[in-house]
């Protein structure tokens, strides 16, 4: 396996003001986390692409944030490195 694609999904409406508060606490610490690990992409919000080498400590991490704070998410495995397709190459 070369990565994993996870998306956490947005706190719904229904979420306590306290609910939400905490997610972000628990979001802001995950970026933070992130930002240490070369083999974490953050695409902002809450979205990361996580390499198998050496990112496995991140999702262990993030998992737990969300099973404690109850945030639901998906998660995406490639086999091997996944193949972008940008929109704009600039000149």
């Amino acid at each position: 396996m070369h990565s994993i694609l996870v998306i956490v999904e947005m706190p719904s409406d229904n979420k306590t003001k306290e609910d939400s508060l905490a997610w972000s606490s628990a979001l802001q610490e995950l970026r933070t986390v992130a930002e240490n690990n070369k083999a974490v992409e953050d695409f902002g919000g809450n979205t990361w692409l996580i390499r198998a080498e050496g990112g496995l400590p991140f999702l262990t991490h993030l998992l737990s944030a969300t099973e404690r704070e109850k945030q639901r998410c998906r998660l995406l495995f490639f086999e091997d490195e996944p193949k972008w397709v940008r929109s704009y190459q600039p000149d």
